[in-house]
């Protein structure tokens, strides 16, 4: 019999508040990250409400979310890039290309 690996009680609220401020941070909804894990919307509602948090789980919705794991397993916060910056990147990558970055 396999032993499911979970994380404590307030590790996986923790975790559920990091996973929900990511999404909102990237406009992402439960159904995105439903899709991006292959698993269905029930799933994803389960996991960030009630369901137990094992390290496996926790380490498909990083990959799904392109989220460290080693920072989520934590509960610490990341939001990544969000789309303000990703723009902005760009249009100086734009800029610097046209004007040879001056």
């Amino acid at each position: 019999m396999t032993v499911k690996q979970e994380f404590d009680g307030e590790l996986q609220d923790k975790i559920r508040i990091c996973i929900k401020k990511f999404l909102a941070a990237h406009g992402m909804t439960d159904a995105d990250l439903a899709e991006r894990m292959g698993v269905s919307l029930q799933t994803v509602r389960n996991y960030l409400s009630s369901s137990k948090l094992t390290l496996r789980t926790v380490k498909r919705m990083s990959e799904a979310l392109s989220y460290p794991y080693s920072l989520l397993s934590k509960g610490e916060l990341y939001l990544g890039e969000t789309k303000i910056q990703e723009l902005e990147r760009r249009i100086k990558a734009i800029e610097d290309f046209l004007w040879g970055g001056k």
